[in-house]
């Protein structure tokens, strides 16, 4: 039980990191060019940084991230609070609560 309270935030950890690779892979609407499972945050556009996205390297084509193609003047929503706050708490505890129980079995 105390080997995998200790390693239960690593596998998490992982999980978090392999994520995009388990997503299916998706292709540019305009040129059919795979769209990168990772994208550099310096050529990330205000868009994607507020809803996720794919930026198209042979075309620069914008995609949300189901891969359908964003309008030029598309409006910048910004993220949805709420879903943020929930998700991040969700996960904090989910990393913390092995811990937790850890030390105090200790």
């Amino acid at each position: 039980m105390n080997f995998v309270a200790v390693l239960w935030p690593f596998a998490g950890l992982a999980i978090i990191i392999l994520l995009p690779y388990l997503q299916p892979a998706r292709n540019c609407p305009d040129c059919g060019t795979p769209l990168p499972r990772f994208q550099s945050s310096a050529t990330k556009t205000r868009a994607q940084w507020l809803r996720g996205g794919y930026l198209c390297s042979q075309c620069g084509c914008e995609c949300d991230r189901k891969g359908n193609r964003l309008a030029a003047n598309s409006d910048h929503r910004p993220a949805p609070l709420l879903g943020t706050v929930l998700v991040s708490t969700a996960l904090l505890g989910a990393f913390l609560l092995p811990v937790v129980i850890f030390l105090w079995r200790s």
